[in-house]
């Protein structure tokens, strides 16, 4: 149970909770939300009546016995800013807490605390633990979307900073969803000029404090070739890139890239093609991204993203798709994600739906759904109730610079020193289940001896 819970808590802090917390606000202020992966103000989420639907090494009576356990569980979360606080409990009563938080250098990192009734303020030691799709989505996903808005003005600018570097030629080229070119310019930068420009000119062409470090963060090597396509409006509709350049002199990539794009005040639409193949080697990390976002009015907006990541590193070959699609219309908050990696001979899909039904001005209250397939068999799928609320502001806990966990024991007293002692989840939610009726315990204690299951839960 405890992985299915962590998928619960995976998809719905990272992306679910920032689609559904953005559409509790201002229309704008949920494209932003989506686009970024950050809310504008505290959301509080809380997941109850978990059911089973389908899970691969049970079925019949063995499903229905884990459905009547999962039903005491519920999970809340708290999300402000860059931190969340998330809940377990059991009949309603909370039994475990962690702490999410976004560290130095964007990094995701967490606290665990076992409750002993009240709420504490103080930190405990964090974890660097960090899963496949949390890693996907920090560093990939809501990295790309705020790199390519704020790449844009880059390139609508780069033609004046680099003016006496342009030529300028007609053309005509239609792309489809995002109009017809009839200006060229392109833009060709020797080694030598690469060398006394970059990145130093960067802060002449973004006013984004986030897509600025990025540039500044980068290495540049040899020619560097910008081509860029306006349609007759002077908006900018294509981008192709050509160069050498690299997180570090050491990491080079000859990067190739192919960007359509459009954007207007309420519309935006993007297919990029980039390829980043090693200067020397055979490495690569290449990405497929689409992105399609309006806003139509105050009540109705949809999104919808395809992003393919082709990695090679060393012999290890690896694929990576996601997709989702968000609507909301009139009050009704739907949508689909899916998440899939193949690597060698495992292929792997995490699916999620919801549908949230506006009840008030600042609630929602709906179902979520979360089917897992390994291939083309499904592992497990499971429904539960999903409430969206305001939530409450949080300050960021402290920590220790210590990677090893400690937790608070109950009764810990704030003032004295951490007890080395670790109290595992597993040993608290033991606890706490044991404490159920005993109808409701018989997926657990099934196929053990009444005399060694007696003997279990008198130490409850």
């Amino acid at each position: 149970m405890r992985k299915h819970v962590g998928v619960y808590i995976i998809i719905i802090i990272l992306f679910l909770t920032t689609v559904i917390s953005g559409a509790a606000a201002e229309i704008q202020d949920m494209m932003e939300t989506m686009l970024t992966g950050s809310q504008s103000e505290p959301v509080s989420i809380v997941i109850e009546s978990p059911e089973y639907l389908q899970i691969a090494q049970y079925e019949g009576e063995r499903v229905e016995s884990l459905n009547r356990l999962m039903k005491h569980f519920s999970v809340c979360i708290n999300m402000d800013e860059d931190v969340s606080r998330t809940v377990f409990s059991i009949d309603k009563e909370p039994f475990y807490t962690i702490y999410t938080y976004v560290g130095e250098n964007n990094q995701t990192d967490y606290e665990q605390l076992p409750n002993d009734g009240q709420e504490s303020d103080n930190g405990e030691p964090v974890t660097d633990q960090k899963d496949d799709i949390i890693e996907f989505l920090d560093s990939r996903f809501f990295h790309m979307n705020r790199l390519l808005d704020g790449l844009y003005p880059v390139f609508e600018n780069a033609a004046d900073v680099y003016k006496e570097y342009s030529s300028v030629s007609s053309a005509n080229l239609n792309f489809s969803g995002y109009g017809r070119g009839v200006k060229r310019i392109t833009i060709q930068l020797s080694p030598d000029k690469v060398r006394e420009l970059f990145p130093e000119s960067f802060h002449l062409l973004s006013a984004d404090e986030y897509t600025s470090a990025f540039l500044n963060s980068l290495s540049f090597q040899g020619n560097q070739k910008i081509i860029l396509l306006y349609d007759k409006e002077d908006h900018l509709i294509r981008v192709n890139y050509d160069g050498i350049l690299g997180l570090s002199a050491e990491k080079l990539r000859k990067v190739s890239i192919v960007w359509k794009c459009f954007r207007d005040e309420n519309y935006r639409k993007d297919a990029i093609v980039l390829k980043t193949p090693e200067v020397k080697g055979y490495d690569r990390d290449n990405i497929t991204y689409e992105r399609d976002y309006t806003v139509t009015d105050d009540e109705n907006a949809s999104v919808s993203w395809n992003m393919q990541i082709d990695r090679k590193q060393g012999q290890v070959k690896r694929k990576t798709q996601f997709s989702a699609a968000i609507s909301l219309t009139a009050g009704t908050l739907s949508g689909e994600i899916t998440y899939n990696i193949k690597q060698d001979s495992t292929d792997q899909t995490i699916g999620v739906s919801t549908e949230i039904v506006k009840e008030n001005r600042s609630e929602y209250n709906g179902i979520l759904e979360i089917t897992n397939k390994k291939g083309k068999i499904v592992t497990s799928s499971i429904k539960t109730g999903i409430r969206l609320g305001a939530g409450e502001s949080m300050k960021r806990p402290s920590v220790s610079t210590n990677t090893d966990l400690e937790y608070m024991p109950a009764g810990h007293d704030a003032g004295a020193e951490l007890n080395d002692t670790q109290t595992d989840f597993t040993q608290v939610l033991v606890q706490k289940l044991l404490e159920l009726p005993k109808e409701d315990l018989s997926f657990l204690s099934k196929d053990i001896p009444d005399e060694i299951w007696n003997t279990l839960i008198q130490y409850k």
